[in-house]
């Protein structure tokens, strides 16, 4: 029983003076007098680029040969390969070289587990995203990097009656971390590395139909 869907598509994206965050080194002098390693990021106009992928899907909305109320699980997921090049324009308007669009992950990744009942409703999910650019220098000076990393939220729902819903959602519920790194392709050396840690964050709510 229930109802399934498998599916596939391939697409491509051609784009023509491609915006982008240019990420800029400088050195700032503070009011000791100490001269700091620094960045200004301004957006800016890159040459071509192009986004090419394959994406594939998986829902089964009801797996009704487990038992009893288990029957009323489902299951989906998706898998997307990326793959995509940006130039980056000199002063002299001549290409200085081609790299990934900024915010690009070569592979992304969803999951999701979820059951409808009578009363009772839920849904925990999980994303993924490899490592993709989100911001770039034009000679590789600074670009900035955020390494692959996964996320898993949760959603429950409980209907009290007719008229009222209850409901729950969980954020990042593993309090999973984000690490960007400052590459400097120039020199060979990372600038500078950073962790970001989001806390977890629950929501509470009803709702009211009437």
């Amino acid at each position: 029983g229930g109802r399934s869907l498998i599916s596939a598509a391939v697409f491509r994206k051609d784009i023509q003076d491609e915006i982008f965050d240019l990420q800029t080194p400088y050195k700032y002098t503070d009011a000791t007098n100490r001269v700091i390693d620094s960045y200004y990021v301004q957006p800016d106009n890159g040459g071509d680029a192009q986004i090419s992928g394959v994406e594939l899907s998986l829902v089964k909305d009801r797996l009704s040969f487990l038992p009893g109320p288990l029957a009323g699980l489902g299951f989906s997921a998706n898998l997307t390969l990326n793959d995509g090049s940006l130039d980056l324009i000199g002063a002299n308007r001549q290409v200085v070289r081609s790299v990934a669009p900024e915010g690009l992950s070569k592979k992304l990744a969803n999951a999701a587990l979820f059951y409808e009942g009578e009363r009772l409703s839920g849904r925990i999910a999980w994303r993924y995203a490899s490592a993709q650019t989100q911001q770039l220098s034009v000679d590789g000076s600074g670009d900035l990097k955020l390494a692959a990393y996964g996320q898993t939220d949760m959603q429950l729902g409980y209907r009290l009656n007719r008229h009222f819903d209850l409901s729950m959602e969980v954020w990042n519920l593993f309090e999973d971390e984000q690490r960007f790194t400052n590459a400097n392709a120039a020199k060979g050396v990372p600038n500078w590395y950073e962790g970001q840690r989001y806390g977890r964050a629950v929501w509470f709510g009803i709702n009211c139909k009437y």
